[in-house]
């Protein structure tokens, strides 16, 4: 299986991957084994005779016939060493773009793409980090200093999403969004012959911080457990831009960016935030609500009512009283509990869950 995998610089991109290669070569239960391949390592040890510095970014600041020259290197060395490797699962860690000194650079070379890679594409993943953790990263390499601001990383960030779901989808290959944050078994279950079936925990964060913050651990828990049952879950406070799981509030510490810029990048986290969590639900193939309040909750609302749009079931854990009948066309089953809501999905998805294991 090959899985053509992007992330912005300072996302954590390749770390996060090899961590999910560590997680399935040691699972004794798991007879497959994962390779991870950098294709920026790949660039930067191109052939004396091509190379036009040392420097990790003078290429994206310079010609960009040089910049192709590099990449047709690069590329062609990570078609040998693919052809090469037993691995089972091939996980190539590249980019879909670059934001550099205003301007937005292709990170890819879409023909050479087309001619080596993308027959072979299995799947295509994003995977992505907070805002202000980015920019920490970035500060912290010589070559990026002071060269982004906030919202070029969240734009960026968005585009880079953007960009390989369009490929994706033009090439009819699944496409999915990662946190860095995410339990790296995740890529496990979605490598499988049979992927696991997956699913976007949904709960009402706001509401929760305003009644009972302790709920959003046992929410954290929650996902824990469905992870443990063989479930892939996707939770929407693994991003947390500024320190906060909610918007407009800023918790900055002496490694985030000045307040200004987290003011100025603000409207556009807010509307990621939705973007984002429409784009779980639509990659998962059930939505299950945990509803632990009786503070209403738009945000859960309107995950809802996506789900339904999108043909996803939904399940509902904890919901507060009587559920109304105007819920009935927005759910397929309600539990009464964590433990019951894992139980009952464990037996309605026996079947899958047992495929996706023996695949």
């Amino acid at each position: 299986m090959l899985v053509w995998c992007t992330g912005v610089s300072g996302s954590e991109r390749t770390e996060f991957l090899r961590e999910a290669a560590e997680y399935i070569n040691e699972d004794p239960n798991d007879k497959r084994r994962a390779e991870v391949f950098d294709v920026g390592q790949m660039l930067n040890a191109v052939p004396a005779h091509l190379r036009y510095s040392d420097n990790h970014t003078d290429l994206l600041d310079g010609n960009e016939d040089l910049l192709h020259l590099h990449r047709v290197s690069a590329l062609s060395e990570l078609k040998d060493q693919i052809l090469n490797s037993t691995a089972d699962i091939k996980l190539i860690s590249t980019h879909a773009a670059f934001m550099r000194a205003g301007r937005l650079v292709s990170g890819m070379d879409m023909n050479l793409f087309k001619q080596l890679f993308a027959d072979d594409v299995n799947l295509f993943i994003t995977v992505t980090h907070d805002a202000n953790i980015i920019w920490s990263n970035l500060q912290a390499r010589k070559e990026w200093r002071d060269q982004l601001e906030l919202t070029d990383i969240v734009m960026w960030r968005t585009y880079e999403t953007s960009i390989t779901r369009i490929l994706a989808e033009f090439l009819g290959v699944r496409f999915v969004e990662l946190a860095r944050r995410s339990n790296p078994s995740g890529i496990q279950g979605l490598t499988r012959t049979r992927p696991a079936p997956s699913i976007y925990l949904s709960y009402p964060i706001t509401s929760i911080l305003e009644e009972d913050p302790d709920l959003l651990e046992r929410a954290a828990d929650f996902g824990d457990q469905l992870m443990k049952a063989g479930f892939v879950v996707y939770d929407p406070l693994s991003i947390q831009d500024l320190n906060s799981p909610q918007t407009g509030e800023f918790h900055l510490t002496d490694e985030d960016p000045p307040l200004e810029q987290a003011l100025s990048a603000n409207r556009y986290i807010e509307s990621q935030i939705l973007s984002r969590d429409l784009q779980w639900v639509d990659q998962a193939d059930m939505v299950v609500v945990y509803y632990p309040t009786e503070l209403v909750s738009p945000g859960v609302f309107a995950e809802m009512s996506h789900a339904r749009d999108v043909r996803r079931p939904v399940y509902l854990c904890e919901f507060p009283g009587r559920v109304s009948p105007f819920l009935g066309m927005f759910h397929q089953a309600a539990f009464d509990s964590i433990q019951e809501t894992v139980s009952g999905l464990t037996k309605l998805y026996k079947e899958q869950l047992r495929a996706s294991k023996n695949t």
